[in-house]
């Protein structure tokens, strides 16, 4: 993933290991992330990548 900085340079801000679908800002700095192989991610602003979920009551998230 990669943010545009005000500079007009770009920087590597995370990697998903996956297949990123969709992205959303959480005006907190971080970044959730909706990832078809490995389900719902969350990118903190410090850099650190979790996996949220990745299925809904035994069911797996299909993104």
């Amino acid at each position: 993933m990669l943010r545009r900085e005000q500079d007009g340079e770009w920087r590597t801000i995370g990697n998903t290991g996956g297949r990123p679908l969709g992205l959303r800002a959480d005006g907190a700095g971080g970044v959730w992330i909706a990832d078809s192989i490995r389900g719902l991610l969350h990118l903190s602003g410090a850099g650190e990548m979790t996996v949220v979920a990745t299925d809904i009551a035994g069911s797996p998230l299909n993104l």
